[in-house]
């Protein structure tokens, strides 16, 4: 998306390659700062985690669905 939005500062022209490496610097810029913008503040590490029921499996040749046991 920044090297997107970068493409649109420069007017629509311009190296995509040269778009891509602006962004990156200027991600690791703000990372680096602490100021990112664009980074949701849920991590992996934070996530609750979720419990979950074990999925259906079809039985071909009666053409029920068995619970998993």
């Amino acid at each position: 998306m920044r090297a997107y939005q970068i493409w649109e500062r420069q007017g629509r022209t311009g190296n995509p390659f040269d778009h891509w490496h602006e962004a990156e610097q200027e991600l690791k810029a703000e990372e680096t700062a602490g100021t990112s913008q664009n980074r949701p503040e849920a991590t992996v590490e934070k996530a609750t985690p979720v419990e979950c029921e074990p999925a259906p499996v079809i039985d071909p040749s009666q053409g029920k669905r068995n619970a998993l046991t």
